[in-house]
């Protein structure tokens, strides 16, 4: 276990005060948060934990029967064995091949159980220096010893185990002597066999805990939880055992039941290992709402194979795990596709758990629509994830609207180069999908023959993407598909209020269309980010941004071929055009793509833009950054000089903004990809 979730884990517990609990840190990797480690305190008298171990902190003085795992993590100083006074019992397992023998041997030497009379050692064989255990087991301190059992990780018919048995029981003569020594072979991370331990736990009734009052979760506040009975305990574990087979027959506990002792109603049969439906019998009952809490915590730390690793833990956690490790879906292969279709028809209920779902399925090659199979696994799969609510397509997949019809209810929508049949089932898919309200698009292609785009125009609805608020579009390539799209989108008779607009690669093709669409899209804007390219600048229709009147955020930028003068005219031009009583930030940003900015210049365009920017018009601006992007490697391949006279320069064209506090400038540059990024501090 990591220390944050440790910590997290010991908060929780002390936050709801749940008398009784025992909050130890173990395996915190292995055993999923090691919540499963948490036992009744003082009266427990057997505790079996597997599956690695970072620092155990043993302090039970009652333990009779104690199973764990020696690893590369545990530090055997750490583990407090000697304090476990009582063990009659005892199971070390050594399944990591670079556990060191002193490790090993420090175990031994650190226990001190003068009523230890069983000892079973399950390891590899190589990694235990048998010579000198033989001299720690023959010490009095074992002399109570009965039986001792080593059991090997080796093929019991291959000369490896016979050497090693050879090898064992010569090291091991004087201990053989006084207890009996056995031999056998099996896995090393474990022993299944665990005898009947005694565990008091309260009375017939079982034990109450009642939560913390303060706490300030009112689900959890005053809540009383029943700890089970020693009787109930024993009956569901009974219960437990007899569904497992069918017939009441479970071999492995009667295994156990027949070489132990017959014991009073009081006792409870410890399961094996912390994993397993049976495992939760030896855990009290905690409200749902604490272990969510600590299941959330590790997805929320960005811990996916912890994640993992607790849907292993025990039926309880899988449900928790699945509602994070299936929520977002990425299908970037065929392959993977089938895969997870066949998830679904096996586990139908994980489909209700996916919130995204990234699907890639390449088509077959330029402007061949997808085959009959592929097209019905789409269909299939997406009718079995009842609550998307994201759906990114990319990579030429070919669509039509009958394909995704399943897909109604989602919000958000991302095209990355996908291929459409035909505009008619764009637009039908469009008017399937009302509740949209994020569209990212990037690259979308038609099939269609541009010609038959005006027969789209010609059926008019009331509204297209009513709910849409978010629009990002990425259109370096292909921007007349993606103003035909924009057509669609506001054919309606009523309009999408678009709050959020973000436009890379506006490019200029048809002056009136382009001007007509951002007269229309604008209007309900309240952040708008521009990428534009300098060779551009004469023909955007600049005059199309006056309608921007709730603008609250403009972020501009412009990549510039030549000097950074072109970008301030650009600038220049957009915030002339702009009235927007309310912008309260203001980024503009220069990527230069050939020489670097070294100084600003008197040209005309730098002045124009301190006029713009010192006019009332943005009376309610609360900050105003410049960044500026230089190549890495320029033309003669010095390196990029760092612009501070540049800084200067703008604090003092700009004094009552830089007196305010507004102004934003570049600290330190520092590279970025291929470029230098010069980035506020």
């Amino acid at each position: 276990m990591t220390p944050s979730r440790a910590c997290t884990l010991s908060y929780l517990l002390q936050t709801y005060s749940l008398p009784g609990y025992l909050p130890c840190s173990l395996a915190g990797e292995q055993l999923g948060l090691g919540l499963c480690a948490l036992a009744l305190e003082p009266q427990l008298r057997g505790l079996s934990l597997y599956g690695g171990g970072s620092t155990m902190q043993l302090q039970h003085s009652t333990l009779e029967y104690l199973g764990f795992s020696v690893t590369a993590g545990t530090a055997a100083a750490d583990l407090h064995i000697e304090k476990c006074t009582s063990l009659r019992r005892l199971d070390l397992c050594i399944p990591d091949l670079l556990i060191t023998a002193a490790t090993f041997a420090d175990v031994l030497a650190r226990t001190t159980a003068p009523l230890l009379v069983d000892i079973r050692i399950a390891t590899s064989g190589y990694v235990v220096r048998w010579d000198s255990d033989s001299a720690t087991l023959s010490t009095p301190k074992f002399g109570t010893l009965k039986r001792v059992v080593l059991r090997l990780a080796v093929d019991p018919k291959s000369l490896l185990y016979t050497l090693l048995e050879r090898a064992i029981r010569s090291a091991l003569s004087a201990v053989e002597e006084r207890c009996a020594l056995v031999l056998t072979s099996g896995r090393s991370d474990r022993f299944e066999t665990i005898p009947s331990m005694e565990a008091k736990v309260g009375g017939s009734r079982g034990t109450r805990a009642i939560l913390d009052r303060r706490t300030n979760n009112p689900k959890l506040a005053g809540r009383e939880i029943d700890l089970p009975s020693p009787e109930t305990m024993h009956d569901a574990q009974s219960s437990s055992s007899d569904a497992a087979n069918g017939d009441g027959h479970h071999p492995q506990r009667n295994a156990v039941e027949s070489s132990a002792v017959t014991a009073p109603a009081s006792e409870v049969t410890f399961p094996h290992g912390c994993y397993g439906a049976q495992a939760v019998h030896i855990i009290p009952q905690l409200p749902a709402e604490v272990r969510d809490m600590v299941l959330d915590e590790v997805w929320n730390q960005g811990d996916r194979m912890g994640i993992k690793m607790c849907s292993l833990v025990c039926r309880a956690w899988v449900t928790r795990c699945r509602h994070w490790l299936f929520q977002d879906v990425k299908l970037t292969v065929p392959r993977l596709v089938d895969r997870f279709e066949q998830v679904l028809i096996g586990n139908p209920d994980i489909g209700a758990f996916v919130r995204c779902l990234h699907l890639a399925i390449p088509a077959p090659g330029w402007n061949i629509p997808l085959d009959a199979g592929q097209d019905e696994v789409i269909r299939t799969l997406t009718s079995r994830v009842p609550n998307l609510s994201r759906f990114e397509l990319s990579r030429g997949c070919i669509i039509d609207h009958t394909t995704l019809q399943h897909l109604s209810g989602i919000h958000q929508l991302h095209l990355s180069t996908p291929e459409v049949c035909s505009w008619s089932a764009l637009r039908s898919w469009f008017r399937s999908i009302p509740n949209l309200e994020v569209m990212e698009l990037d690259g979308l292609h038609c099939i269609d023959d541009p010609a038959l785009l005006g027969t789209i125009d010609g059926v008019k609805d009331v509204a297209i993407l009513p709910q849409l608020k978010k629009l990002v579009v990425f259109a370096y390539e292909g921007w007349a598909y993606t103003m035909d799209v924009m057509d669609i989108i506001m054919s309606g008779s009523i309009k999408p209020t678009i709050k959020h607009l973000e436009i890379s690669g506006l490019q200029v093709q048809h002056p009136h269309r382009e001007a007509q669409w951002l007269a229309d899209i604008t209007p309900s804007v309240e952040f708008l980010q521009l990428h534009l390219e300098s060779e551009f600048i004469p023909s955007i229709p600049f005059h199309a941004f006056v309608s921007c009147r709730y603008l609250h955020t403009l972020d501009l930028e412009v990549d510039c071929t030549k000097e950074v003068e072109e970008a301030f005219a650009m600038e220049v031009q957009v915030l002339s055009h702009i009235t927007a009583p309310s912008l309260r930030i203001l980024r503009l940003s220069h990527r230069m793509i050939y020489e670097p900015v070294k100084e600003l210049s008197a040209e005309p365009s730098w002045k124009p833009l301190v006029a713009i920017l010192s006019m009332s018009k943005f009376p309610t601006l609360q900050e105003l950054r410049f960044l500026f992007y230089q190549p890495s490697f320029p033309l003669d391949f010095s390196s990029p000089p760092n612009p501070r006279s540049l800084f200067e320069e703008i604090r003092k064209a700009l004094p009552d903004y830089s007196s305010r506090g507004v102004l934003k400038l570049p600290q330190e540059p520092e590279i970025v990809g291929d470029e230098r990024d010069v980035i506020a501090g």
